[in-house]
């Protein structure tokens, strides 16, 4: 008998802190990490000074998309992670 193998995908919203100064900062850091491997869907603040990332947890994680930041020469500060249900993304 054939054994199956079944790939789970967790996918986790992590909220970053960060210091951008105006949009151009922000378009820099949407222009570069939202091609990260693992990254499904990014949003950056610059009111709320915030970076709200959703990515394959066996792809890639939230201290390595805060050292991508960080490299961009912004502040990153991770403040919260979870993990998306299907629940939670219907809602938005």
């Amino acid at each position: 008998m054939k054994a199956l193998l079944i790939a789970l995908i967790v996918l986790k919203s992590a909220t970053i802190s960060t210091a951008l100064h105006c949009e151009n900062c922000a378009k820099k850091v949407r222009e570069n990490i939202s091609y990260c491997k693992g990254v499904k869907d990014l949003d950056v603040s610059l009111k709320d000074q915030k970076i709200t990332v959703t990515f394959d947890a066996a792809k890639t994680s939230e201290q390595t998309l805060c050292a991508e930041i960080q490299k961009l020469g912004y502040k990153a500060e991770v403040i919260e992670v979870k993990e998306v249900t299907k629940d939670s993304k219907k809602k938005k």
